[in-house]
């Protein structure tokens, strides 16, 4: 076992693929400018910065679910583990 913390156990990280759909779903409402399945690459990152920049607002989720969204890229890209402390 890790000394410095614990896997996220599988119910807890459903937040992360419900932030996913809410911004999937915003960015399929907004007639986007390229298309996009927020599936865990880079692109979610762009699409989100895209959506920052042009003043729309995030889903009910907001910053937080952003967080989650970004944080899966990174975790995917760097062959990280969603983990929690003590």
């Amino acid at each position: 076992m890790r000394e410095w913390g614990y896997p996220v156990p599988p119910e807890e990280l459903v937040a992360v693929s419900e932030a996913a759909d809410a911004f999937r779903k915003l960015w399929a409402s907004i007639r986007p400018p390229w298309p996009h399945a927020f599936d865990g690459t880079v692109n979610d990152v762009r699409a989100i910065d895209y959506l920052d920049y042009e003043g729309i607002n995030f889903p009910k989720c907001g910053i937080e679910g952003a967080a989650l969204v970004c944080g899966e890229v990174l975790r995917r890209a760097a062959g990280l583990e969603w983990v929690t402390s003590y």
